[in-house]
């Protein structure tokens, strides 16, 4: 069984995460699609799900590393690092809260969801964990994706009335005025080519 598929930024290979005969987790592999040969990227991982259910991973756009978030003995997510090549054991990022939902920037920096409280926000930082700062003061709940060009990620908010408790919205990565995608529960995804963004 094969669920959340994610092409290579050269769209030469596949990622998904594999489960397969009597195991109860699944874990990340790749496909080369011109060979069709198959190997695992990350054996022995729990990769967490972020959002909507799908379990969560990034590839970095030279595609040499994936970023992913993993909860320790006590139930404390953890963002991870490890190379998509396997020459290399994934590492831990230490931290003081609860951190998932990694996105890569373009120039190689991470994105992703920390929990403050009873509250989460976005933050930016380096893969080595130096350079952690706040993208925003607004409250999240999930982050959907980052655009090509590293310029917007795109989160679920609250909504702006009890009409309406839930919205999505642009955040700019390098600072700036926060923009309403839509209001009430949409789903939001970039395109590859970096030139549209798909509501549903």
């Amino acid at each position: 069984s094969a669920a959340s598929p994610q092409f290579s930024p050269d769209a030469r290979q596949l990622y998904y995460m594999l489960s397969y005969g009597e195991r109860t987790n699944s874990e990340l592999w790749v496909t080369d699609l011109a060979s069709g040969s198959s190997n695992p990227v990350l054996s022995g991982y729990s990769v967490r799900s972020c959002g909507v259910g799908q379990q969560h991973y990034a590839i970095s756009q030279d595609g040499r590393e994936v970023a992913f978030s993993m909860l320790d003995k006590v139930g404390h997510s953890d963002l991870w690092i490890a190379s998509t090549d396997r020459r290399s054991s994934p590492h831990m990022i230490e931290s003081v809260g609860n951190e998932d939902c990694p996105f890569f920037l373009p120039d190689g920096d991470l994105i992703f969801r920390s929990g403050e409280g009873n509250q989460n926000f976005l933050y930016r930082m380096k893969i080595d964990g130096t350079g952690r700062r706040k993208i925003s003061d607004w409250p999240i709940f999930d982050p959907f994706g980052v655009s090509r060009d590293g310029r917007w990620i795109v989160a679920q908010t609250r909504g702006p009335d009890a009409e309406n408790m839930y919205s999505v919205s642009a955040f700019p990565v390098e600072g700036g005025p926060t923009v309403t995608v839509c209001v009430g529960l949409c789903l939001v995804t970039w395109d590859r080519a970096g030139k549209s963004l798909y509501i549903g």
